[in-house]
């Protein structure tokens, strides 16, 4: 079980995100935020997960900005935040996959990049949902379109979703594994360059031990 705080940040070691794989322990929570007694969730910052396989059927994320989650597998649902009156504000999911549905409830807004997924709900709060890259589970381009919700466009109060194109240049950003076939040792993976590339991506670029690594 991981209650994730503040300035903490959770690591898979293996090459790819199907080799560590988090389940629910004893306490039956498997890997969430620690909400730290708040009751909006709006303080839930500085943490983040990558290269992991989360082997549950739900989990909640209640985050609200500086918390990215990279290179996930998602064997069931994300919860984006709690119910009323809870209120993230912010996050960022990239080189992943879904397997569940997506709860974005009072979520106010979320970038997904490169990502398998079912489809983003159209929650009807005040929220801004930007989808670049991603895809259905299928591997089938989300079409690029922009869905405003007429019915929040009151005052401040609006909800848009948007799919748009993979970006023409991008990588994903470099994560460190241990190599236990190559001497037992740190290794720093560097994700190549793709062009228009949709999804996720865990199979290409470049391998360097951490003797050639400043750090």
């Amino acid at each position: 079980d991981i209650d994730l705080p503040y300035y903490f940040s959770v690591l898979g070691l293996d090459n790819q995100p199907g080799g560590t794989v988090v389940k629910p322990g004893p306490r039956g929570i498997g890997l969430r935020v620690n909400l730290q007694g708040n009751t909006t969730n709006q303080n839930t910052f500085w943490r983040s997960i990558e290269n992991l396989r989360i082997a549950q059927d739900r989990m909640e994320w209640f985050v609200s900005q500086a918390a990215p989650m990279r290179s996930v597998i998602l064997d069931g649902d994300l919860v984006l935040s709690g119910p009323p009156p809870d209120w993230t504000s912010g996050g960022c999911l990239a080189n992943s996959r879904v397997n569940g549905q997506l709860d974005v409830g009072t979520q106010q807004q979320w970038y997904t990049k490169s990502t398998a997924m079912n489809p983003y709900p159209h929650a009807s709060s005040i929220g801004s949902y930007v989808c670049v890259g991603c895809t259905q589970l299928n591997g089938q381009p989300y079409n690029s379109s922009y869905d405003w919700d007429v019915s929040e466009a009151n005052g401040d109060a609006h909800t848009g979703l948007s799919y748009t194109e993979a970006p023409e240049v991008s990588a994903e950003k470099p994560y460190i594994y241990y190599d236990k076939f190559l001497g037992n040792k740190y290794m720093l993976a560097i994700p190549a360059v793709r062009n228009d590339h949709w999804g996720p991506d865990w199979q290409t670029g470049s391998a360097v031990p951490f003797e050639r690594v400043y750090v």
